[in-house]
């Protein structure tokens, strides 16, 4: 049994959860912000965030707390590439972000404008690397899922990414630019886009059909994507119609928890071994020092929970289907509230988003 009191959390920026719409760049918990979707560190003490409602791109300092934009401008939606005044974002409610090997590149996805993009994080220029909006539409349903080369590319509500520096040499350098995963959401796809030919996109696995076949590339069938994550085992997972899979750099797709979701279906919280779990709409983090934990912020059930990726075994750390609004303090006695986002910074501590707030879950024994 896990003990609740090892666990703490603590509100440092924003306020109570909630959809309303607010915004305000400063320190701790005097900055609002509206539906944090997707985080990443950049390993120099930065934490970078998507404020979607307000179409903008945030950065947190982990020493002081304090919240500053970085592109995009607050209310003001649309598709344009530029500098961080001119540069527009869409809603982009993305799950997983990723910086480069660097931490100079934050790839993002801009589902509503059925792109990837990216943002130059020293200079504030957003570029669009792969995809882009269809002509006179307002948003991204009217595509396919047509490979190509840059923009050429066709995205159907790419929903998250992930990045892979790929083999190494004999330095422990990468030797190549890397490669960027793209969850294709609506094409029920796996993408990868080559960042050193010329982003070119391939459609790694996936039929396009939605369905739960496991297999080899197009063999296999994805619902419609959200969180992905890479792991230090080489392999991609992904959470897909309450099911956690894994797909190789083969495209080799294998189910790993949960079981499809079916319309009437009120057994959607249940801890256990592979199909014996079961799993609500979840957001994946990977764990900092442990290369089999795969954490589940499960939104549905607003609880924080863990998979072992080589035993499959599901395990809640904390919360569950509960009505009460959450205070801080140790997980004993509060909860996660359907969760947004999460990233940890270190063995000990990790960042979770509730939209409008981000808190910070404190380990203080594994």
């Amino acid at each position: 049994k896990i003990n609740l009191d090892t666990y703490a959390v603590e509100t440092i920026q924003g306020t109570s959860p909630g959809f309303d719409i607010t915004y305000l760049d400063d320190v701790g918990t005097k900055a609002r912000f509206s539906n944090a979707s997707a985080m990443a560190p950049d390993g120099k003490g930065n934490v970078y965030f998507l404020d979607a409602a307000n179409y903008v791109i945030r950065k947190m300092n982990l020493d002081t707390w304090e919240t500053a934009t970085v592109a995009g401008v607050k209310g003001q939606t649309g598709y344009q590439d530029g500098d961080s005044q001119t540069a527009r974002l869409n809603y982009s409610i993305g799950y997983n972000i990723a910086f480069d090997k660097d931490g100079d590149v934050l790839y993002f996805p801009d589902p509503q404008n059925c792109a990837i993009r990216k943002l130059d994080v020293t200079t504030g220029k957003i570029e669009t690397i792969a995809g882009s909006p269809p002509p006179g539409k307002p948003v991204c349903g009217f595509l396919d899922s047509t490979d190509g080369t840059g923009l050429s590319a066709r995205f159907k509500y790419p929903y998250a990414v992930a990045f892979d520096r790929g083999p190494l040499d004999a330095d422990g350098k990468p030797v190549t630019a890397g490669v960027l995963y793209v969850a294709d959401g609506g094409n029920s796809r796996i993408r990868k886009i080559d960042l050193g030919d010329k982003n070119k996109v391939t459609t790694l696995a996936g039929s396009g059909t939605v369905g739960y076949a496991d297999g080899k590339g197009d063999k296999a069938q994805f619902a419609p994507l959200s969180s992905i994550q890479l792991m230090t085992d080489g392999k991609l997972y992904v959470h897909t119609g309450r099911v956690i899979r894994s797909v190789d750099r083969d495209g080799i797709v294998e189910t790993i928890a949960g079981v499809p979701f079916k319309t009437g279906d009120t057994n959607i919280f249940a801890d256990g071994i592979g199909d014996q779990a079961r799993l609500g709409i979840s957001r994946l983090v990977s764990s900092y020092s442990s290369p089999n934990v795969l954490y589940l912020l499960d939104y549905t059930n607003s609880a924080l929970r863990k998979l072992d990726i080589k035993t499959k075994e599901v395990t809640t750390i904390a919360g569950g289907p509960d009505p009460t609004y959450p205070k801080d303090g140790f997980l004993s006695e509060t909860r996660i509230l359907t969760p947004q986002a999460g990233v940890m910074l270190d063995p000990t501590h990790m960042l979770i988003s509730e939209g409008t707030r981000i808190r910070l879950l404190t380990f203080f024994k594994q």
